[in-house]
């Protein structure tokens, strides 16, 4: 589990494991309501691309999965990158 923390107003926020499951049940949307649009839309778009055109509905289950996977980690970043610190 990792925290951080918002240097002009001392806010703290946890990525934990739990990510892996708010993104495994919500997909796209749990990234919109995280603030993470970027990753929102690629992951809809993908889920789109594949179910739309090509029908292949395992490799919706895969990008699904890589995603929620890969949540914690994402949302570490995203934090990093707006200048909060890891606490």
């Amino acid at each position: 589990m990792a925290a951080y923390r918002n240097p002009q107003n001392g806010y703290t926020e946890s990525v934990t494991p739990l990510s892996v499951i708010g993104a495994g049940l919500l997909g796209p949307i749990w990234f919109g309501l995280q603030g993470l649009w970027a990753h929102a839309v690629i992951s809809l778009l993908l889920i789109l691309l594949f179910s739309g055109f090509f029908l292949f509905w395992p490799l919706i289950v895969v990008v699904w999965v890589l995603y929620a996977i890969a949540a914690p980690f994402i949302l570490s970043r995203s934090y990093l990158r707006r200048g909060w610190q890891r606490v």
